[in-house]
């Protein structure tokens, strides 16, 4: 049963990002990136808060397995994201990204016994549903159509639709 997360989560990370791709041809490349992280993340919310309360266990495990492979479905759209905005400082960004996610994990392990000392299991729980909606509601601010460019220090701008060359690169 503790690899159940795991399990779930191998399958629909790599699918999610393969239905991120599919939808930003069909729907664009700011909604296709966003859909995939939005949706997920307020379903693990809901799927996580209800599920630690669940009074069968076999049920219980279902509904947290699967928020936390929901929680885990934005790992494509997010690096694809990070890679569409910041292509030009693609190796920088991608540090960033990395390091904010590493250094979340590591707040986690430090302050998950002190929430669950001071709130129980159930608000551990709850706390994570919580910034499960945070995460869902920032999705909603990131643009991949807004690119960095380079030249006199760091910019966005929108040169040229993702997928075609810009001014002075080769096709």
């Amino acid at each position: 049963m503790n690899a159940a997360p795991f399990l779930v989560g191998t399958v629909t990370t790599p699918a999610a990002g393969a239905l991120s791709d599919w939808l930003t041809v069909q729907c664009g490349h700011r909604w296709g990136r966003r859909v995939i992280p939005v949706v997920a993340l307020l379903a693990a919310a809901i799927l996580v808060f209800v599920g630690a309360r669940m009074e069968d266990a076999r049920l219980a495990v279902i509904a947290l397995s699967v928020g936390a492979a929901l929680s885990w479905t934005p790992e494509g759209p997010t690096w694809a994201s990070m890679l569409e905005i910041a292509s030009p400082v693609a190796g920088t960004a991608g540090g960033f990204l990395n390091t904010g996610g590493n250094f979340g994990g590591a707040l986690a392990a430090v302050l998950t016994p002190w929430i669950v000392s001071e709130i129980g299991w159930i608000g551990a729980f709850a706390t994570a549903s919580l910034f499960a909606v945070v995460g869902s509601v920032l999705w909603m601010g990131v643009d991949p159509t807004k690119r960095v460019v380079t030249g006199q220090g760091l910019q966005f701008a929108n040169p040229a639709p993702l997928g075609t060359a810009q001014e002075g690169e080769q096709p």
